[in-house]
């Protein structure tokens, strides 16, 4: 039962571990991503 709980409780954290790189990894994609667009945005013609 004990043996249980501990694996729930492992379990529980990583998951937690994942969520949390998992949104790190998307903001740095968001933040690349924007700051590509407006990259591309400096060096598009007639500043479109």
């Amino acid at each position: 039962n004990s043996m249980l709980y501990a694996a729930d409780r492992v379990v529980r954290l990583s998951r937690g571990a994942l969520a949390n790189e998992h949104l790190g990894i998307l903001r740095d994609i968001i933040g690349t991503s924007v700051s590509m667009d407006r990259g591309a945005r400096r060096f598009a013609p007639d500043g479109e």
